[in-house]
């Protein structure tokens, strides 16, 4: 006979990948009602240690669909503990920037969790670098803080390859930073790039 504990431990890890795979499964169907209901009660926290990154991307699942369900707090609960069982988690970190950003009114938490998100993924031609930035732009830049707006925007002016629909992206933000500096002719000339950019697709 084998292991009855080892079998035992083996069941409960294949069980926990099963309700990884559904929730990812919800996720890209966007079925964030029917996540909520599904995993309301689930107390993905208390996963051993040795599955914490599962745990942390289990809550990021959960966490999201709250946030598009406009549950602020609830989004907030879970995401924070995403981050603190896994702080490499970008994906997290992003989706509490946004949860802080636009269902809790609060820029400098958004503030804060985008640049995490941002110190996790570096800054690169992926799309949650890019995502973190262009929301930490439009947050400084309502802000009028244009120096640091323009800051941000800045390590993408040295990256060639940047996929046209970012380049469009990242000219509009240049644009509407410009703009709310009063530098009229620079918003523009950005406006217009993006623009010119677009009929080339």
């Amino acid at each position: 006979a084998g292991n009855p504990f080892a079998a035992g431990a083996e069941a409960v890890m294949a069980e926990r990948e099963a309700q990884l795979v559904r929730l990812r499964t919800l996720a890209q169907e966007r079925r964030w009602l029917d996540m909520v209901q599904q995993f309301e009660q689930e107390d993905f926290a208390a996963w051993p240690a040795e599955g914490a990154r599962q745990a942390s991307e289990a809550l990021t699942q959960r966490g999201l669909a709250f946030s598009f369900l406009k549950d602020g707090q609830r989004t907030a609960a879970d995401l924070q503990a995403a981050t603190k069982l896994d702080p490499q988690n970008a994906l997290a970190w992003m989706t509490l920037g946004d949860n802080y950003a636009n269902n809790l009114n609060d820029e400098q938490q958004a503030l804060a969790a985008y640049r995490q998100s941002l110190a996790v993924t570096g800054t690169n031609h992926g799309w949650q670098s890019l995502s973190a930035t262009l929301s930490i732009v439009r947050i400084l830049t309502d802000q009028v803080k244009t120096d640091d707006a323009l800051a941000a925007l800045r390590p993408y002016d040295e990256l060639p390859s940047v996929a046209p629909y970012w380049r469009i992206r990242l000219l509009r933000a240049y644009g509407h930073v410009y703009a709310a500096g009063g530098k009229e002719q620079e918003s523009l000339a950005k406006f217009r790039e993006a623009l010119h950019m677009e009929a080339k697709r």
